[in-house]
């Protein structure tokens, strides 16, 4: 049932985006906005762990922050626990350890409480969205980038200001448009149309000069280089979103789960870093016969 509300607002959202779907604490929200903060949170909400969540807590009172973190939640395909702030912290602290909440959604009352009086029990992913529609969620995964335990991760972490670019210009456009009954497919394509397309046609404008320098086609040619990273780039990151991560049937460990998923992580970036040049003086063969001869028994 939460699933077909929160598909049936994306649609809305689709057709008529500039109608009012919220007024809430003197705000007038569209249901553009509505579901663009909402899919922020819920891509936080799946990409801030290994695994999707399946709990997610609403500390807030009635505001914009708790109307898209409950759409965010159903977007992910998690329920949500409702926690007003004027609870009792005892009250807040048995609800939580009741029910083992994988994140946190505050508004900036709930944030004024977790600061003043933290709960133990609270989970340790904790979102705080902006209370202005015309900005991105605050508390995103923006720090220790080796620590990631997926592409996607890494990317989110290490890239942050220039991946919510790509995302609000690219990948969130093509996620609310296209192929909406198959999800898997429709992350894919919406991941290359911002790593991959938002990306490439970037940095081609970013070093217009080379168009002027050596004429389209050369630069065309000569920038197929960074149109390779970019498609590895999208592919990986893809892939590391829709894969399957649901519980393993191991118990977790510190070397399975976090050393192995992190160091695969950054071997990747760190190989794929050979393909990273907008420069046409190198040829592509070049790059690959460099990689070649870092890795043993490739020469």
């Amino acid at each position: 049932m939460s699933h077909c509300v929160a598909a049936r607002c994306f649609e809305h959202a689709t057709d008529h985006g500039d109608r009012l779907a919220l007024s809430v604490a003197g705000l007038q929200v569209s249901y553009a906005e509505l579901t663009t903060l909402a899919a922020r949170i819920g891509m936080w909400l799946e990409s801030a762990a290994e695994r999707p969540p399946e709990r997610v807590g609403i500390l807030a009172s009635r505001s914009l922050a708790a109307y898209a973190g409950i759409l965010g939640a159903w977007w992910c395909g998690a329920s949500y626990v409702p926690l007003h702030p004027k609870l009792s912290a005892t009250r807040l602290l048995k609800i939580q350890e009741i029910t083992g909440l994988d994140a946190l959604v505050v508004d900036a009352a709930g944030l004024q409480l977790l600061l003043t009086n933290p709960l133990s029990a609270a989970p340790a992913r904790v979102l705080a969205p902006c209370e202005r529609v015309n900005e991105s969620v605050r508390a995103g995964p923006r720090y220790r980038p080796l620590e990631s335990r997926t592409i996607a991760d890494f990317f989110n972490r290490y890239y942050f200001y220039f991946k919510e670019m790509l995302v609000e210009f690219f990948f969130y456009p093509t996620y609310l448009r296209y192929f909406k009954r198959h999800r898997r497919l429709r992350l894919m394509v919406a991941s290359l149309a911002a790593a991959t397309l938002g990306n490439m046609m970037y940095h081609f404008m970013r070093d217009i000069e080379y168009v002027v320098q050596l004429g389209l086609w050369k630069a065309l040619v000569g920038f197929r280089v960074y149109a390779f990273y970019t498609l590895v780039l999208g592919l990986g990151i893809a892939v590391s979103q829709i894969s399957d991560r649901r519980k393993s049937p191991h118990t977790p460990g510190w070397i399975r789960d976090r050393l192995w998923p992190s160091l695969g992580g950054g071997v990747f970036f760190c190989l794929l870093q050979v393909f990273d040049s907008t420069a046409r003086t190198t040829p592509i063969r070049d790059h690959f016969l460099f990689l070649a001869n870092l890795l043993p028994g490739w020469r």
